[in-house]
């Protein structure tokens, strides 16, 4: 009777510790299987990452050829202003000139 009784409390508690183990294995397998997701989804945002990296840098040196060419641009009309200017002066003295020498050329 006793020895029985040891026997079953032993079997119960081997059932329990079995049916402990086997949830902590399922538990393992979940775990693992998350990670397993989660290095997947790791992998393809640092490779996301990457390529929004590269078309930073992209954009980036867009932008400094456009700044590059805006620059020449202003220089370019800083110099035609400074023409247009020059001309507009020499036809303005042109002009008085030549009114100079209508005056005179009607004294005469």
């Amino acid at each position: 009777g006793n020895l029985e009784k040891m026997c079953r409390t032993i079997e119960d508690q081997l059932s329990e510790l079995k049916a402990k183990n086997d949830e902590n294995v399922r538990q393992l397998n979940d775990i693992n299987a998350q990670r397993a997701r989660l290095q997947t989804e790791n992998g393809e945002f640092s490779r996301q990452l990457e390529e929004k990296d590269a078309l930073v840098s992209q954009l980036t040196r867009g932008k400094q050829a456009y700044t590059q060419q805006i620059e020449e641009l202003k220089r370019h009309v800083e110099e035609e202003v400074k023409a247009k200017n020059a001309l507009a002066h020499g036809v303005q003295s042109a002009r008085h000139d030549c009114d100079l020498l209508r005056e005179q050329f009607e004294e005469e």
